[in-house]
């Protein structure tokens, strides 16, 4: 499903990775852990294709990431999901939440659905009204609830989080962790970016990949 093969990749001066390999199967998790410095963002959005030149050492389903953005970006953008950390700031103020759910999942060419959404709501505790607020009128855990059900909504079969529970409550925490077992369980791939002895929250085996600090 997701294959890097001796991935290198520098900073102006600096060599954030050297090497790298790592690979993961449909519904299994792969973890990278790593303190600030240690590349995680970089190499998060390097997997999605938005940073540095797309590769030809990183894999999805076979084919390069250079290949799937030169043949099939649309298709690549469905079919691997990239979750950001971070709150209102990762939504546009001046629209509802329900909006921009919907504008998100027809980007990937898929119907939107609002009675099967408002359902999947109900799952991850969140009240129907919250669809008419704006990103500054929910609560952090909200807005990452959110964040990962719209990205569901488009069936990827890869997706990637930057630090998913930064800044949440316990409850949140909880309630993520459970969407994203469920995804894993219909056999889904998770690739999750992590600081160091942070909990997954994942059910099952997972595969560790430590980074380093390397930049200043």
């Amino acid at each position: 499903m997701l294959e890097i093969q001796d991935f290198s990749f520098s900073f102006r001066d600096h060599r954030i990775f050297e090497n790298l390999r790592a690979h993961c199967l449909p519904g299994e998790a792969l973890l990278f852990e790593g303190p600030s410095g240690s590349g995680k963002s970089t190499l998060f959005r390097t997997l999605l294709g938005l940073e540095g030149p797309p590769s030809e050492r990183i894999f999805h389903r076979g084919r390069s990431l250079k290949e799937w953005l030169r043949r099939d970006e649309r298709e690549f953008r469905r079919s691997v999901q990239g979750i950001f950390s971070g709150g209102p700031s990762r939504w546009d103020p001046r629209l509802s939440l329900e909006v921009q759910c919907r504008e998100a999942v027809e980007a990937g060419g898929v119907v939107w659905s609002r009675e099967r959404f408002l359902g999947s709501l109900e799952g991850v505790g969140i009240p129907p009204e919250t669809l008419r607020r704006r990103a500054h009128e929910a609560s952090r855990g909200e807005l990452q609830r959110l964040l990962l059900l719209r990205s569901l909504e488009r069936e990827p079969s890869l997706i990637l989080l930057d630090e998913p529970y930064q800044g949440l409550d316990p409850f949140s925490i909880t309630l993520v962790a459970r969407l994203l077992n469920l995804y894993r369980d219909r056999g889904g791939t998770l690739v999750l970016f992590l600081q160091p002895g942070e909990e997954s929250g994942l059910r099952g085996s997972e595969r560790k990949i430590p980074l380093k600090k390397n930049l200043p």
